[in-house]
């Protein structure tokens, strides 16, 4: 096996996380050692007895407030004189605020990770500083008359956190394309003027309740990748008309709800499970296609909707409780052959229904599964091997196959 090269050591070295990591590491053979004499900056933490391990440090890294600082004071600049270290630059990893960039006189120190919180900006205005990398809770929220309509966000911003356009009077927003997380609640919530969004690539969570109530957004661009999209995030966008997720890992409950405008959803990525009430009461809505990692439904997701036929995802296991309740344009359903159970209510008052073959696979009906299904001739196979009661209740016919 052949062995890593000291150039290649180092590069490795910066995801070790102790001293006594590289030490070890130094140990290992002789063309190793002095590796850490090749370091510029410190990638770990350092003290005043570990920092001889790297005796050409020129930028001093500070990872967490604990950090030693060498007599060099980054809030107030009230510096140890007789212990303090110089160093070309100083490099402040950890969460700040705005205000103590602001009071920091030491050109030399850089702040990484900013934020400008609702303090800040009553304090120093709504033009958000350059350097700042996350939008602190509540930062531009409605207060009192305060009122905006746009907004110009810096170029290096990371994240926003929860309600921090909370019922704005926001009508455009560009988001940069360094932005990664809208995390925290109620992000944007009730920003009636919003009419669209773009979100960038780069973004990869939505918090829950992010968009909820901007009953005017009617088109979201989403990123080609989504970790999240959070519980009731586009709940009662009244206005929204398409939505295509071309990958997600999780979608929460609720997410789309009462989207009544919405008349087609295309969604793509490698989640198992269409959580509880995710389309529910969308009544316009009449196409959707599904990520064939699909293995079940939550209960009542589709539930109001207006889908005339569906193809249900061909590993589909399960169809939950009210599923499709009261989905009164549905006429045909193809179910795979992989679908074992339908829940409680999973088609009950789905009135034209009228054409849905039951696999061999299914063997459980649960209680009024298609109850009120008048148009309905179902055919029930002998697979079946337990119904509840109710479950073909106010059905045109019902014919079920016996063993032979």
């Amino acid at each position: 096996m052949s062995e890593i090269d000291p150039f290649h050591l180092q590069i490795v070295s910066k995801y070790l996380t102790t001293i006594n990591d590289f030490i070890s590491l130094e140990i290992v053979c002789k063309k190793y050692k002095g590796n850490m004499e090749k370091f510029h900056n410190n990638p770990i933490p350092v003290d005043k007895k570990t920092i001889k391990y790297f005796p050409n440090i020129e930028t001093l890294n500070l990872w967490s407030k604990t950090d030693e600082r060498f007599g060099n004071d980054i809030y107030n600049n009230k510096k140890d004189a007789q212990n303090k270290v110089d160093f070309f630059q100083i490099s402040v990893w950890f969460e700040v605020e705005y205000n103590t960039v602001r009071s920091s006189k030491d050109s030399n120190i850089r702040f990484h990770n900013v934020t400008y919180a609702q303090k800040n900006r009553k304090r120093f205005g709504n033009k958000i500083p350059d350097c700042v990398t996350k939008l602190g809770e509540e930062c531009f929220s409605k207060d009192g008359n305060f009122k905006i309509h746009t907004v110009t966000l810096p170029p290096h911003l990371k994240e926003i956190g929860g309600r921090c356009f909370y019922d704005q009077s926001l009508e455009s927003i560009d988001l940069p394309p360094s932005l990664t997380k809208i995390d925290g609640d109620y992000c944007f919530y009730q920003c009636f003027n919003l009419t669209s969004i773009k979100l960038p690539d780069s973004l990869s969570v939505l918090g829950n309740y992010c968009f909820i109530a901007c009953s005017n957004l009617k088109s979201v661009t989403m990123p080609s990748h989504l970790k999240r999209i959070g519980y009731y995030c586009f709940e009662y966008c009244y206005s929204l008309q398409s939505i295509e997720v071309p990958d997600c890992d999780e979608l929460d409950v609720y997410a789309f709800e009462k989207c009544k405008s919405l008349t087609s959803a295309s969604l793509g990525g490698s989640f198992s499970k269409i959580e509880d009430n995710v389309f529910a009461k969308c009544s316009s809505l009449v196409s959707i296609n599904f990520p064939t990692s699909i293995l079940a439904f939550g209960a009542f997701c589709f539930t109001g909707c207006q889908m005339e036929s569906i193809v249900l995802p061909s590993n589909l296991k399960e169809v939950s409780c009210g599923c499709f309740y009261q989905c009164s344009s549905l006429k045909s359903v193809i179910l795979p052959t992989t679908v074992s159970s339908i829940g409680e209510y999973a088609f009950s008052e789905c009135v034209n229904l009228k054409t849905l073959l039951l696999p061999s696979s299914v063997k459980e009906l649960k209680e009024q599964c298609f109850d009120g299904c008048t148009q309905l001739d179902i055919i029930v196979p002998s697979t079946v091997t337990f119904i509840e009661e109710k479950c073909f209740q106010n059905c045109k016919s019902v014919v079920y196959q016996h063993v032979e």
